[in-house]
């Protein structure tokens, strides 16, 4: 069974964790992939995150854009490593993984302000992480979603 697997949280509450563990969980069984708009920021040679505010649209264009081919190719599972705090981030995932197919899920992790703050490797300001928090909106209720 294909799957989508949606993950949303604040940053620094665990989902890149998660999402590398489940990969390596799910490589003996099924092809498995991340997307994530870090990706975009990231340099591949040197791992370097290097975040320009400045093209944050850009980033999550090209993240959906890779998990719309990954969807093309058929692969068994796709981990959508993003905040997605709205139904708005969240709607593309889900519509395009319903029209290639693809079962989805949306895994919260819960992460309190101050906990996120301390642990995000990207040195989110808690002001700005604060106000994620904030405009947190609840999935739509027909979306499978598992706390």
């Amino acid at each position: 069974m294909k799957q989508v697997i949606i993950l949303r949280g604040l940053p620094g509450s665990g989902k890149s964790t998660f999402a590398k563990n489940l990969k390596v969980d799910f490589s003996n069984v099924y092809r498995t992939e991340i997307v994530s708009a870090d990706d975009f920021f990231t340099i591949a040679l040197t791992g370097e995150f290097k975040f320009d505010p400045t093209r944050i649209g850009d980033a999550h264009a090209d993240c959906f854009r890779r998990y719309l081919q990954l969807l093309q190719t058929k692969i068994d599972r796709v981990i959508v490593d993003n905040t997605n705090t709205t139904r708005l981030e969240i709607s593309p995932y889900v519509l395009a993984a319903e029209a290639f197919g693809y079962s989805h899920l949306i895994k919260y992790f819960p992460c309190s302000i101050e906990e996120a703050s301390e642990r995000n490797i990207h040195n989110v300001p808690i002001e700005t992480i604060a106000r994620m928090a904030m405009g947190f909106e609840q999935p739509l209720s027909h979306w499978n979603v598992q706390p």
